[in-house]
């Protein structure tokens, strides 16, 4: 499963947007908090590009000439246009994280060369002497290509991204075939994309497993629940950020004969607010914002969508995509007995009425 730079690209924007921008309540109004660090997790896009473009090219970025002056310098643009970025590429670093294999190895190379992430100081003139090492930083930027040309040709790391690739593949396969199944055993639901934060008071003792307590607590209450009796399938992914916190994305399918969503989504909002997370936190719906500028892809998917309507269904399968390709992407590093991904199961067509298209394709790569 290869990204191409442009949705790779969306993928890191899509993770920076709902990990560094906030919308909470302040004095019964809601705000739109932007944090410091937006911008900064576009920045691992950067540092794939690097990698694989190290991977398809024998040259290093500058070809150091000797001379007195020590400035004479050939400049080799597939890779030295990286090495303006490499402060910001050293600065994302965060140990709390497990990254892709190219941003991991990325980093492995740096360490592995003595440049420190979140602490190396590298200067963005490629002739200035390091006094560490006492070469050139150009000369510094070369030894760092050298090492991740030699890490990326080894067995270990080929195997390491073919199994990642496996399992992006996998789990978008899966989700695919979550909505196959969904429009194939009904043919019309309203479906409401939920993010789950907690408040800044409750944050230091909010945990994963509380987290997944609270969505224990809501499935269960499915059962005898006139609101919750609507919710008839479900997607959901745990994410974990400095400034936000634990929060969660859950993709719900709701009975699709109720009228207006915006009312029932509001009603679904309040009840996980008051009931399920304890008025510990707060509950945003993508269907009270439509066309707002902040949605993203996930949040576009809002709405109710007939089983015939083509273009509503895919970019509800874009949103179930990258809920699949950001949960592989970037990971908190967490107690194995965590789950951060999970999906009910729809029943699979009856065979009664309208024969629906299947893919067995799909269903052959989440099997």
């Amino acid at each position: 499963m290869e990204y191409d730079d442009a949705e790779l690209s969306d993928l890191y924007w899509q993770l920076d947007h709902e990990t560094n921008i906030e919308c909470t309540d302040i004095d019964g109004k809601t705000m739109t908090i932007i944090h410091q660090q937006f911008g900064n997790l576009t920045v691992l896009a950067k540092i794939e590009r690097f990698v694989k473009d190290i991977a398809r090219t024998k040259q290093v970025a500058f070809d150091m000439r000797d001379s007195v002056s020590r400035s004479n310098i050939v400049l080799l643009p597939t890779l030295e246009r990286y090495f303006c970025f490499m402060a910001s590429m050293l600065n994302v670093f965060d140990e709390q994280y497990v990254y892709s294999p190219r941003v991991d190895v990325f980093f492995h190379a740096c360490k592995q060369i003595g440049i420190l992430p979140g602490i190396y100081p590298f200067s963005r003139n490629a002739t200035e002497v390091d006094p560490e090492t006492g070469k050139r930083y150009g000369e510094v930027f070369n030894v760092l290509i050298a090492t991740i040309r030699q890490l990326v040709s080894r067995s270990k790391f080929k195997r390491k991204l073919k199994n990642h690739e496996h399992s992006v593949r996998r789990r978008i396969a899966k989700v695919l075939v979550w909505e196959q199944r969904l429009f194939g055993s009904k043919s019309r639901y309203v479906i409401m994309p939920l993010t789950l934060t907690y408040k800044l008071e409750y944050r230091d003792e909010v945990t994963p497993e509380l987290v997944q307590e609270h969505l224990r607590h809501f499935f269960n209450n499915r059962r005898g629940n006139s609101l919750l009796s609507g919710v008839e399938e479900y997607v959901w992914r745990m994410e974990e950020a400095d400034y936000v916190g634990v929060h969660v994305h859950l993709l719900v399918a709701y009975d699709g004969t109720v009228n207006g969503d915006f009312i029932r989504s509001k009603q679904l909002c309040d009840y996980l607010e008051t009931t399920v997370m304890d008025g510990m936190g707060s509950v945003s719906a993508g269907n009270l914002y439509k066309g707002s500028k902040w949605q993203g892809v996930y949040d576009r998917c809002g709405g109710k969508i007939n089983s015939y309507d083509t273009g509503l269904r895919e970019q509800l399968r874009a949103a179930l995509r990258y809920m699949a390709k950001a949960s592989q992407l970037l990971k908190r590093k967490s107690s194995n007995k965590t789950k951060t991904f999970g999906m009910s199961q729809p029943p699979e067509h009856s065979g009664k009425g309208r024969k629906r298209k299947t893919c067995t394709e799909v269903e052959r790569l989440a099997a």
